[in-house]
């Protein structure tokens, strides 16, 4: 049984995936293992998974989904085989790596001694002594949207949409039990379904932002400023789902 279990929603990765990273990675771990969601990629994302899983067959599981369905129910999928690993952490990753893989022992460090502790997020907080390589607008526009989702969820949380979050494994359950309403901004989902199941104090208690030493922007991000009507409308899903869970209690 591993004792950390990490989601890696994959589409169209063939280009960007670092196998190299991902080997050297799990050679260092051995109580570590991934989870790799083939979001129905067209190009040769499908073949280099079946290889790593050659390579670490204890340590790597590769789900397949025929058709693309977003990053959201990709990790939903993944999140399903986390659990059934059986590990008591669990989490999801960017495949891009733009957070580095070897932060993971690190954020899970931090659920050690705080069994109050519920979920750590990794933080791309710019500051004296990191390096956080993000670009000019992908740092606007990030900041815009985190003041947004922090007033939506009345959180004051600073970054939702980091894509390295880990997770105790009874809270994934709880949270990825019913299909995600949201494509883009599931995160914020996932925070406003804890508070719907934990309530607001906890969350400001039980979810802890960890303040990245590192991250870099990688190329090959979809965000753009014409997303902005999609984002919005997803919160309104967000907000009207709330409503019917609230209704249907």
């Amino acid at each position: 049984m591993p004792d950390i279990c990490v989601v890696i929603p994959c589409y169209n990765e063939e280009k960007r995936l670092n196998v190299p990273a991902v080997s050297a990675f799990l050679s260092e771990q051995p109580k570590l293992m991934l989870v790799f969601v083939d979001d129905g990629s067209r190009d040769g994302t499908g073949v280099m998974l079946e290889e790593l899983v050659k390579r670490f067959p204890w340590q790597i599981r590769v789900v397949t989904l025929e058709r693309n369905g977003g990053k959201a129910e990709a990790v939903r999928a993944g999140m399903a085989a986390a659990v059934e690993s059986e590990a008591p952490l669990v989490g999801y990753w960017d495949a891009d790596f733009s957070t580095p893989l070897r932060l993971i022992p690190v954020m899970a460090e931090l659920f050690e001694g705080k069994p109050r502790l519920e979920i750590v997020c990794g933080c791309r907080l710019q500051r004296l002594g990191a390096d956080i390589r993000r670009s000019v607008f992908r740092h606007l526009v990030g900041r815009c949207f985190a003041t947004l989702a922090s007033l939506f969820l009345k959180l004051p949380v600073y970054d939702t949409q980091c894509g390295a979050k880990l997770l105790r494994v009874r809270t994934a359950k709880i949270l990825f039990r019913e299909p995600l309403v949201t494509r883009w901004i599931f995160d914020v989902e996932l925070f406003s379904r804890f508070i719907q199941y934990f309530g607001r104090r906890a969350a400001l208690r039980r979810i802890y932002e960890y303040p990245l030493p590192e991250w870099r922007d990688v190329s090959g991000s979809t965000l753009t400023v014409w997303c902005a009507p999609r984002i919005l409308l997803e919160f309104w899903r967000i907000a009207a789902d709330t409503r019917r869970r609230l209704r249907d209690k």
